[in-house]
């Protein structure tokens, strides 16, 4: 299940307070990074990005700068955004080093986190070459906190 973090919900309610009142928006979204997570945890909205392992398998960066599109109002009155693809990708290494990604984290470069979220089925890292897509599905309204998040395995 996805969790919303609680900053991440007092960001949203202060951007739409300020949106209502000034009409701007300060896009609490822009310039996040996905980080991957290398150890199940039990997740909760107040759970912080120090208390997650993030994953250290040979080849390893965060996604820097994740892009949003714009958003869908679906048929249930949810909005829903989706960000781009970002691909993760073992790299060949003398000495590799082999993870299992259980999940990741939406971060700002403080580490304060936005969204966090453990997958259904975990994936091993264990050669060169392995890895994974991702885009991130947030929705907002009805049924927030549910698991949007899209794994696309393969790569």
């Amino acid at each position: 299940m996805m969790i919303l973090s609680s900053y991440f919900n007092n960001l949203l309610a202060a951007a739409a307070s300020a949106h209502t009142t000034s009409g701007g928006y300060s896009g609490p979204l822009y310039n996040l990074q996905i980080a991957l997570l290398s150890a199940q945890i039990q997740i909760t909205p107040g759970t912080p990005f120090s208390q997650m392992t993030e994953a250290t398998y040979s080849g390893y960066a965060r996604a820097t700068g994740v892009t949003w599109g714009n958003p869908i109002l679906q048929a249930d009155g949810t909005v829903t955004i989706l960000s781009a693809l970002e691909t993760f990708i073992a790299q060949a290494a003398s000495n590799f080093v082999q993870n299992v990604v259980w999940g990741y984290a939406l971060i700002d470069v403080s580490g304060n986190v936005y969204v966090a979220e453990i997958f259904q089925s975990p994936i091993p890292i264990q050669a060169p070459s392995d890895g994974f897509g991702l885009v991130l599905a947030l929705n907002f309204g009805q049924n927030q906190g549910q698991s949007y998040s899209q794994v696309l395995a393969g790569t």
